[in-house]
């Protein structure tokens, strides 16, 4: 029996005892990747929904978002401004991410007067999307607006190191130049977007404007008779590149053709007191008084304290007193029915 046991354990150490160690290790490791792969798998699973969920999540937000801007603007144009205002509010608390939703949603605080909110989401896309010159157009043009030039110019200039070739960007810095007085810059710049692409109208348009203002009238009119009938100009771009040459011709003193490219455009225009004005001035060097009037009282009640038009509409009172004295002397007969009882011509 002892020699059975013996021969049993010989048979079995120490190359079973291998074999069976090996296999077990075999046994163990497969299915500890089994159940690592099993693992991943759920834990993929769950990644994957959580994903599609936030996803859903923030598409939803979006949406709403943009639904209530849409709702908004529709209100508002409407003329329900409560109704507007209590949506706006909404928006503001809102948090979108798509950037064209928020870029709605900057726009549409901008419009309804809130400012700050406006400007601090433009900042924010501007800080999201580095590479993306234009949220900071957008903030630089409403610093423009607000009359905050040096800012304004700061984030034009930030925008151009973003793309140097932005149209937008270069337009809005030549505008800043414009109000800075500065037309020389401001037409160096509009010149290089038209270099740059020859068929911008808006370049070209204002490569003229800026031409007027330096007092260059001449070099002026033939770009803007060419835009005039530009294939690729919308109508308000004709009407205006219209409107544009009859400022010129009033620059050069060509008062019956200003009158008359002024009269046909100004219709199409959003007016202010400076256009009823520059219409009344031209009107009033062709001797068309009565019409130089209406326009100037037009300036006058969009902008009572206008120093052209004030000037003018003096102007144009001191004429019709002029006119009626010239008037009573030239017609001697009617001096009696206008001067006091008792007094006599003849006398």
């Amino acid at each position: 029996m002892d020699l059975v046991r013996a021969r049993a354990m010989k048979w079995t150490s120490p190359g079973i005892s291998r074999w069976l160690a090996g296999s077990f290790c075999r046994v163990s490791a497969r299915l500890v990747s089994q159940t690592a792969f099993s693992l991943t798998m759920v834990i993929l699973t769950i990644s994957l929904s959580g994903c599609q969920w936030v996803s859903r999540q923030v598409a939803n937000q979006d949406r709403r978002c943009e639904q209530l801007c849409k709702d908004a603007e529709a209100l508002h144009e409407q003329g329900d401004f409560r109704h507007a205002s209590s949506l706006l509010s909404e928006i503001e608390k809102s948090s979108p991410k798509n950037a064209s939703t928020r870029d709605m949603k900057a726009r549409l605080l901008w419009e309804s007067g809130r400012h700050q909110a406006a400007i601090a989401e433009y900042r924010s896309l501007a800080d999201q999307f580095a590479g993306d010159p234009q949220p900071v157009v957008n903030l630089a043009q409403c610093y423009l607006e607000l009359g905050q030039i040096d800012e304004a110019q700061l984030a034009t200039e930030a925008a151009l190191l973003r793309d140097s070739q932005s149209v937008s960007a270069r337009m809005l810095l030549g505008k800043i130049h414009e109000r800075q007085r500065d037309y020389d810059a401001a037409y160096e710049m509009y010149r290089s977007v038209s270099d740059l692409w020859p068929d911008d109208v808006a370049a070209k348009l204002a490569m003229a404007r800026v031409q007027i203002e330096r007092g260059q009238a001449d070099r002026a009119c033939p770009i803007l008779r060419e835009l005039m009938h530009h294939p690729y100009a919308t109508l308000p771009q004709q009407r205006e590149a219209e409107w544009q040459l009859g400022l010129a011709y009033a620059s050069n003193q060509r008062w019956e053709d200003a009158v008359q490219r002024l009269e046909q455009s100004i219709a199409e225009r959003e007016l202010s007191a400076d256009d009823w004005y520059h219409l009344a001035e031209a009107q009033f060097h062709t001797g068309s008084g009565e019409h130089a009037r209406i326009s100037v009282q037009k300036s006058l009640a969009m902008q009572p304290d206008h120093r052209g038009a004030t000037t003018l509409a003096q102007m144009l009172s001191a004429n019709t007193g002029a006119d009626a004295i010239a008037k009573r002397q030239s017609h001697p007969g009617n001096v009696a029915q206008i001067q006091p009882a008792g007094f006599s011509a003849t006398r």
